[in-house]
């Protein structure tokens, strides 16, 4: 059989430069979530099966970008650059970045990027209120960043997605 897919995610955090203890918390907390059922009659061939299947189509990652809604008046006033901060990252403190909110022909959209490089969000949503969407991680993870806009601020929350305890407040100015 072969390696659980999170010892695969584990070596790979760990040769991108985090730390043993950082790599190993992630493990921890991903070994928490992936095996919380109770019953040990499940083998391991069915854990990779389920950790297989949760990531299949349901992940931001294999989603194709819908044609969004266009946006209301109201909700054109955020379109544009915000500058982002995520709270106290493991190891990393706050981590800084940006995010582009457009609109055109095919409807709202957002990119997200840092010092790491850039890429578009999926299940893009946005409104006069706030907006939602999902992207990668340069390290491979599935991430959800939700906000709500306060004139020219916002403040939201930023989930790893196979690992909901780990989410960071964020919070965003205009640029």
């Amino acid at each position: 059989m072969g390696e659980f897919l999170f010892l695969k995610k584990f070596k790979i955090l760990y040769m991108k430069k985090l730390n043993f203890l950082s790599a190993a918390l992630l493990f921890v907390a991903f070994m928490i979530t992936s095996c919380n059922n109770s019953d040990n009659s499940h083998t391991m061939a069915d854990h990779e099966e389920n950790i297989a299947a949760t990531e299949s189509e349901e992940t931001p990652k294999a989603v194709e970008k819908e044609k969004g809604v266009i946006l209301s008046e109201e909700a054109k006033v955020f379109l544009g650059t915000w500058n982002y901060v995520v709270k106290n990252v493991p190891n990393q403190g706050d981590v800084e970045g940006y995010l582009i909110f457009k609109n055109d022909e095919n409807g709202a959209s957002a990119s997200i990027g840092s010092d790491d490089g850039s890429m578009d969000m999926t299940n893009f949503k946005m409104d006069e209120k706030g907006f939602k969407g999902n992207f990668t991680s340069p390290e491979g993870f599935d991430m959800k960043l939700e906000g709500s806009f306060d004139k020219d601020a916002f403040t939201g929350k930023m989930t790893v997605v196979s690992m909901p305890n780990f989410v960071f407040d964020v919070s965003g100015e205009r640029d």
